[in-house]
């Protein structure tokens, strides 16, 4: 889970959640790569509201 966080509001402006996980036969380098293919889907949708959202 990723939440973004307005500094002067303390309030959740945007979050994403992957339900994948990681699994234990997976080596350093697939889990690396596993992480980094989660996070860009988690961040394809920000910033809310962007043009390429729309």
């Amino acid at each position: 889970m990723v939440e973004m966080i307005d500094a002067k509001t303390n309030q959740v402006i945007w979050k994403a959640v992957s339900n994948r996980k990681l699994t234990d036969n997976m080596t350093p380098s697939n889990k690396n790569t596993f992480i980094n293919e989660q996070i860009a889907n988690m961040f394809m949708d920000f910033p809310p509201g962007s043009a390429k959202n729309q």
